[in-house]
């Protein structure tokens, strides 16, 4: 989202214990690295957490997926 009073782009994204912050950036390019970066972080992390409860194939998409700037 853009912040008027700052005049730049923040980045937060949803993980299992609510929104979080990632940071402030001049350009919708950086925030979206930035969110990229972080949200692909939590899916491998939640992927680790369930890895014994779901299909092995479930597992490595998860640990394989990667964000486009349209998803």
């Amino acid at each position: 989202t853009f912040h008027k009073e700052t005049q730049k782009f923040v980045a937060q994204c949803r993980n299992k214990n609510g929104r979080t912050f990632i940071g402030r950036f001049n350009t919708i390019e950086d925030a979206f690295t930035a969110y990229k970066s972080a949200k692909e972080s939590i899916i491998k992390s939640i992927a680790e957490e369930y890895k014994s409860q779901i299909d092995s194939r479930v597992y490595y998409f998860l640990l394989n997926s990667v964000l486009k700037e349209t998803d």
